[in-house]
């Protein structure tokens, strides 16, 4: 799925924006922009029915506006939403100064293979609006490929709108799952894109007491053992799965940082991490036969980074669990630790014939504290990096 940005704004930029931002846009999650020459008398129905708040349009007319208001969407002109910041941050942006604003991002619901899939755009959907923007997919010029993804956003949002429309933005700073959190009050609503093989799920450093837990869609009550939630044999739905947790008050989270198991690896999973990018960005995050991994990693502009607390002062030797193809041989690529003192290790892409492989890179001194872990490929334009699973750190000698 290929992403189009019209502009990257800083955060004083995005939140001045914001300030001109009406109220009810605050909590839109979820537009459709039309581009030119479609028939809208067509389009408005399949539009509202997919759960779309708002519509943008070159340029809007009275009988397109009293279509939208026919089937209660907004309708914007596209000189009106392009003011609004278009990006998608690692995380949350910070309050600005009691606005109740969002910031926007675009994109196209197209890419290069034919069509963005309605899985790909309601887990874009789902993240986007946990970290506290509204997104706006623009139909394709051939408006016919949108249909059945859609149909398909329209289906997961009439059982699962709450978690969306209205609701807060995360709580956690980095998610340690592979999926998404809102909130709403005193509701955690996780959005789990991979289900758990044992059939538990335990609420990763929630602070809150549990009163209860539903999944969306189901009027049974889900059981729970503290933190720990028993689940269904199967997930509801294959894009995204929401349980929703009633709490003892607003949710409170650890911030994430990774740091040592208890067989002393440091490790970052693919599901973990957030990126470092500029327009234009065509890798994701996606699962497979129990394997979360980067996908669609075609640029070296996008860099996978992690949070990362190392305990003690050491070398450390640094790893990597990837699949690739034949097409990412010869790929380099760096292994970088930037905290109290930088590491620095490089490695060279190999095939792995299909299944994951666990390589060795090479080893790197350091010293105790936080660090941001980055990864980043030197792969040629359009030439598939890997299929990243994770980096592994361990302290020689332990």
């Amino acid at each position: 799925m290929r992403v189009f940005f019209s502009s990257i704004l800083t955060l004083a930029s995005v939140c001045g924006a914001l300030a001109a931002t009406p109220e009810w846009f605050s909590h839109a999650g979820f537009g459709v922009a039309l581009p030119a020459g479609v028939d809208p008398r067509v389009w408005m129905p399949r539009i509202a029915a997919s759960g779309a708040r708002y519509v943008v349009a070159e340029t809007p007319n009275t009988a397109l506006a009293e279509l939208t208001g026919n089937y209660r969407l907004r309708l914007l002109r596209r000189s009106e939403y392009s003011t609004l910041g278009q990006w998608v941050p690692p995380g949350p942006l910070p309050a600005n100064k009691g606005v109740d604003g969002r910031w926007e991002a675009n994109f196209a619901m197209t890419d290069d293979s034919g069509g963005g899939t309605a899985r790909e755009l309601i887990r874009l959907l789902i993240e986007v609006n946990s970290k506290g923007g509204n997104l706006l997919l623009s139909l394709p010029p051939n408006a016919d490929d949108g249909v059945r993804a859609l149909e398909g956003i329209g289906q997961w949002l009439r059982v699962n709108g709450e978690a969306i429309f209205d609701a807060s933005p995360s709580p956690y700073d980095r998610m340690p799952l592979f999926g998404r959190a809102t909130a709403k009050g005193n509701t955690l609503y996780l959005h789990l894109f991979q289900w758990p093989a044992n059939g538990k799920w335990t609420v990763p450093g929630l602070q809150n007491e549990i009163v209860s837990a539903q999944l969306l869609g189901s009027d049974t009550k889900l059981t729970k053992s503290g933190a720990t939630i028993e689940l269904p044999a199967s997930a509801p739905h294959g894009a995204a799965s929401v349980i929703r947790l009633t709490l003892k008050g607003a949710p409170i989270v650890q911030p994430y940082v990774i740091g040592p198991g208890e067989d002393g690896w440091i490790i970052a999973p693919a599901e973990a991490c957030e990126f470092q990018t500029r327009p234009g960005m065509v890798v994701r995050k996606d699962n497979r036969a129990g394997r979360v991994y980067l996908s669609h990693w075609t640029r070296a502009i996008d860099v996978p980074a992690w949070k990362v607390f190392v305990p003690r002062d050491g070398r450390y030797k640094v790893e990597i669990v990837y699949t690739a193809s034949e097409a990412s041989k010869g790929v380099l690529f760096t292994v970088t630790m930037k905290g109290p003192t930088m590491g620095i290790v490089k490695g060279t892409v190999e095939p792995t014939g299909g299944a994951s492989r666990r390589l060795p890179v090479s080893d790197m001194e350091l010293e105790a504290g936080n660090h941001l872990l980055l990864v980043q490929p030197e792969n040629k334009a359009g030439q598939p990096a890997m299929e990243l699973e994770a980096v592994r750190l361990r302290r020689i000698g332990d």
